[in-house]
């Protein structure tokens, strides 16, 4: 299993605390197989089919954190299927991009990165997030340059 990190540690005493998956109401377009709430259950490793899905090159999964309830996300975890990489087929180039809204609509883009991810591997980015705002909506675009994109997990972080 391949897990980028960027971790920086550091923090002045403060912990990075993982976002209770239950909370908010998942947003995106990767709707089939899984469905956006398999992005969010918990399970890191689960086979293709039970994974939230999109059957073209990008997709997004996300939260809508609640009317009035903003967050500053500095940290994210992605898990690729544990039976294929994120296309649906071996290691492949993933660009993985943390955005962040006040409309569900408008992304601002507050980190972006690429690493060769395949069957059941991760990627874990800790820093270099722009972190000045805090927003009303989440979400994790994916990238591959062919076949689907698959997310077993989607893992979102706060600072407190």
């Amino acid at each position: 299993m391949l897990a980028v990190s960027h971790w920086s540690g550091g923090g002045g005493g403060l912990a990075q605390v993982l976002v209770n998956p239950a909370a908010g109401t998942p947003v995106g377009d990767m709707t089939s197989n899984g469905g956006l709430a398999a992005a969010f259950d918990g399970v890191t490793s689960q086979a293709n089919a039970a994974c939230s899905a999109r059957f073209a090159t990008s997709g997004y999964v996300g939260k809508s954190w609640g009317a009035g309830v903003r967050k500053t996300i500095t940290r994210y975890r992605y898990f690729a299927p544990s039976d294929v990489g994120p296309s649906g087929a071996g290691s492949v180039t993933l660009t993985y991009t943390l955005r962040g809204s006040d409309d569900g609509s408008s992304w601002t883009t507050l980190h972006t990165d690429s690493a060769s991810v395949g069957a059941g591997g991760s990627v874990d980015v800790t820093s270099g997030i722009t972190t000045t705002l805090n927003y009303l909506y989440h979400s994790v675009l994916l990238s591959v340059a062919s076949g689907n994109i698959f997310a077993a997990e989607v893992m979102l972080y706060e600072t407190v």
